[in-house]
């Protein structure tokens, strides 16, 4: 064959090569939709020569291949299998000449990693009131006492005879507080060994700074005027004490230099300025029973028959979570990455996102939940329970 007839054969073959890519257009879901349970995925693909690969992929994994390259793709979905987020759905065909193109939607769906699975439960004795937890330890405050449970081996292996007010944890340096009778009680959680105590007359309720700050509701006489000490833990010192001037509050909270106290007597949020003890308050409509900073300290979440966010810096009400709530003192956990809080309620847990304001699900427990607590590493969940349980939930 000359040159000149090669040359015009090769222009007929480019002439006739497919330079089309395939039309691929996802048709359900849409774009932006919020999905839950099992949703159909539906994608038209097709080619006018012929096709080579069509598949969909959600969150970068294949997850159907198109193996009679029919026009039709669709793929059954169980959405509640997903953790809770955003998720990427792509629809791609690929023809003979090696054209290929794609559709994308992105859509929200998923349940929270937890409460997922629950890998067993741990009997006490007597119903919990309160609990706190290391990776390792989890303590339990119960009538009389607090048990220290080993995760690892699913039993209490010791107890502390204290009758605990409250109980709270600094996991960065291994210690565990104990607000006793006229007393502060510091265990060291590595050995679990009492290792200091600290009098102070009518302790109730405190609350942790990472500073050796530890802030303390004491109650004074007929437990309506009460007051807030700033103690330093190193130097087993008051360095301040605010006026008489609280009711009764089962929760206390600190965040960004200040405290944040649910005051039950008087249906109020107090707040007070730890560098110069000057109070402000919030008053509420219905009596506020816990609360939870968020893990940035910028808000603080306020529970009780409905769940409000208070700005940290403003020192008031900028939002609320609805359909949410807890029942409890301590009823309101925080996720170890801010994403997620869960309140106790009376007959279930419920998850709501901080992020997007809303409640996310509602865990069923096997016996009425009083209590929550998740280890520091976000792996276990954990619930106390009317039965004299702890129901151990894992990640997912």
């Amino acid at each position: 064959m000359s040159s000149k007839r090669l040359l015009i054969f090769l222009l007929i073959l480019a002439c006739r090569q497919d330079r089309n890519p395939p039309e691929v257009k996802i048709i359900n879901p849409e774009n932006g939709a919020v999905l839950s349970g099992t949703t159909r995925v539906i994608v038209k693909v097709k080619d006018d020569e012929a096709l080579a690969v069509a598949d969909i992929t959600i969150d970068n994994k294949v997850v159907y291949v198109n193996e009679e390259l029919d026009t039709i793709m669709t793929y059954l979905w169980d959405t509640d299998q997903e953790i809770e987020g955003s998720h990427l759905i792509i629809g791609y065909g690929r023809d003979r000449s090696e054209n290929e193109t794609a559709d994308t939607v992105e859509v929200y769906c998923g349940k929270p990693p937890y409460p997922d699975s629950l890998i067993g439960d741990i009997s006490l004795g007597s119903p919990p009131r309160m609990m706190v937890t290391t990776d390792r330890y989890l303590y339990v405050a119960v009538e009389g006492e607090v048990l220290v449970v080993d995760l690892d081996q699913l039993q209490p292996t010791t107890t502390i005879g204290i009758p605990a007010q409250d109980l709270d944890i600094d996991n960065s340096r291994g210690k565990l507080y104990i607000v006793g009778e006229n007393k502060i009680y510091t265990v060291v959680t590595e050995q679990n060994v009492l290792a200091d105590s600290f009098s102070v007359a009518g302790p109730f309720q405190g609350c942790f700074h990472s500073e050796h700050r530890y802030f303390l509701l004491a109650l004074g006489s007929g437990g309506y005027r009460n007051h807030i000490h700033i103690i330093d833990l190193v130097e087993d010192t008051i360095l301040g004490t605010t006026p008489d001037s609280f009711g009764i509050g089962y929760d206390l909270g600190y965040a960004r230099g200040r405290i944040f106290l649910p005051d039950v007597d008087f249906a109020t949020l107090w707040i007070i300025d730890t560098t110069n003890l000057t109070i402000s308050h919030i008053p509420l409509d219905t009596p506020p029973v816990a609360i939870v900073p968020a893990t940035s300290e910028r808000e603080v979440y306020l529970g009780g028959s409905g769940v409000l966010v208070v700005s940290s810096e403003q020192g008031a009400i900028i939002d609320s979570i609805p359909n949410f709530s807890t029942a409890y003192p301590h009823g309101l956990v925080i996720s170890p990455d801010g994403e997620y809080l869960f309140g106790v309620e009376r007959d279930v847990i419920l998850v709501a996102s901080v992020q997007l304001r809303s409640l996310l699900d509602t865990v069923s427990i096997p016996s009425s939940p009083l209590c929550a607590a998740i280890t520091p590493d976000g792996q276990k969940f954990l619930v106390g329970s009317s039965d004299g349980k702890v129901y151990i939930y894992q990640k997912r």
